[in-house]
């Protein structure tokens, strides 16, 4: 006697000119017909320090100091760029720093994530420069876990193309403020310059 096995494989999806999610094991979700939800993840109201002693654990009731940034990872990470302190919440709702940025003076930087690799970048408008964290969880050291990926720190003279670095290493270059960031699917950087 020959037995043949299958495996169904259940798949959801959505159509979104309908706004309703069929669900794979029969199910129909109509989202036009659902309340709007929002709940904190972070947070509890009341501000860390600003050495964040107590950053790590569970990040439902975690303290933030000034969340300025934010990522989603491929792997369902959220990033949070809070003040000095990047961290990453992790799908399954813990919280770790990755990486410490200056807090002095006090200042505006921007986060993405290679959609491929998961990799975090950010674009630091106080140092001028693009920084990666080495590793994405377990540094022990946050303050040397940033590799700056391009600019030198110094500041690139407006409309001087020969110091600003085009067509030069990325690392070489003289940039003017960095803000905001975007990483395509080749893993190639682009993000807008102060002039």
């Amino acid at each position: 006697m020959h037995t043949q096995t299958y495996t169904l494989l259940l798949l959801s999806t959505i159509i979104k000119q309908t706004s309703i999610l069929y669900k794979g094991n029969g199910e129909n979700i109509f989202i036009s017909q659902q309340p709007p939800v929002i709940s904190s993840i972070m947070g509890n109201g009341r501000r860390r320090s600003i050495s964040c002693p107590s950053c790590n654990g569970q990040a439902e009731g975690n303290k933030l100091l000034a969340p300025l940034a934010l990522a989603c990872g491929a792997d369902g990470s959220i990033f949070v760029g809070d003040f000095n302190y990047i961290r990453r919440i992790f799908p399954s709702g813990n919280v770790t720093s990755v990486m410490e940025l200056s807090n002095n003076p006090a200042h505006r930087y921007y986060l993405a994530t290679d959609p491929v690799t998961g990799q975090l970048y950010a674009s630091d408008t106080n140092s001028r420069r693009i920084y990666q964290p080495k590793m994405l969880s377990g540094a022990r050291d946050l303050i040397s876990n940033g590799e700056v990926v391009a600019g030198t720190g110094e500041q690139c003279p407006p409309f001087d193309e020969a110091r600003c670095g085009d067509g030069r290493k990325a690392t070489e270059a003289q940039l003017l403020g960095p803000k905001g960031i975007a990483v395509d699917k080749n893993g190639l950087i682009y993000f807008v310059m102060e002039l």
